[in-house]
């Protein structure tokens, strides 16, 4: 796998690299090693499972979409109209 990290980055992660006194790469890894769970609970890490693949069985496991009628506010024609007036009238009340 190849990173590409932005100038900044990549000059900040060479100076703790050097003060830690190890190599850029090592400390990079580390730092991700540090903050990703080597397992996701109740899933294999594999190499051969893509990206699709995860997305699908998340997909999979969502209920399915509710039957219930949507109210007048929440329809997909009308919502930034709707959210625009529940923002005007929390300004108004001063919640915003």
């Amino acid at each position: 796998m190849t990173i590409e990290l932005s100038a900044q980055l990549e000059t900040a992660l060479a100076y703790e690299a050097e003060r830690r006194g190890t190599t850029p790469q090592a400390l990079a890894v580390q730092l991700i090693e540090a903050q990703l769970p080597t397992q996701i609970p109740g899933e294999q890490l594999t190499a051969n499972k893509t990206m699709s693949d995860r997305w699908q069985e998340h997909l999979d496991s969502l209920p399915p979409p509710s039957t219930e009628p949507r109210p007048e506010w929440l329809r997909a024609n009308n919502v930034s109209e709707s959210f625009l007036k529940i923002l005007e009238q929390r300004r108004r009340e001063g919640r915003l």
